[in-house]
């Protein structure tokens, strides 16, 4: 979790420093007026959400995955709420902010799931491998009652 908070970090800094450089350079029509707020948004949404798949999973495989997909329909639920909340109340900059948060989403979500992909694999390894081990000490202990 420290490695993947370190890295989230890393992007979330990178994309701000972009953002700001882009509202600064680019014109009026293309920036929202909640760009630079947008990666702080998405950081913390990520990491929220990577908190709910640690939580109580003790990276057991059906738990992780029973995690992930609670924590991907609160995610969902709460960007949905931001971009509709957004929208409402600022209807003068909701396309610019549509389409800023589309970048921001498409990019936090190519991340994750990279990060998913790596935990649930790795997961997936240790899982297998603890079942082999169950297999194998069952066996052994049969062999022993047998004797």
């Amino acid at each position: 979790m420290k490695k993947f908070t370190i890295r989230l970090s890393v992007l979330s800094i990178i994309l701000f420093i972009i953002s700001y450089i882009f509202s600064i350079y680019a014109p009026s029509y293309l920036v929202s007026d909640a760009l630079l707020f947008l990666p702080l948004v998405f950081f913390s949404i990520t990491l929220l959400n990577k908190f709910i798949i640690f939580k109580g999973s003790n990276k057991e495989h059906e738990r992780l995955i029973k995690n992930y997909m609670i924590s991907l329909g609160i995610k969902f639920f709460l960007l949905l709420s931001i971009l509709i909340a957004y929208a409402f109340i600022y209807p003068k900059d909701s396309v610019k902010f549509i389409l800023s948060f589309f970048v921001f989403y498409l990019i936090y979500t190519l991340f994750d799931s990279i990060n998913n992909f790596k935990l649930f694999k790795s997961s997936e390894i240790k899982s297998v491998t603890n079942k082999i081990n169950e297999d194998k000490s069952n066996n052994s202990k049969e062999k022993n009652q047998k004797k």
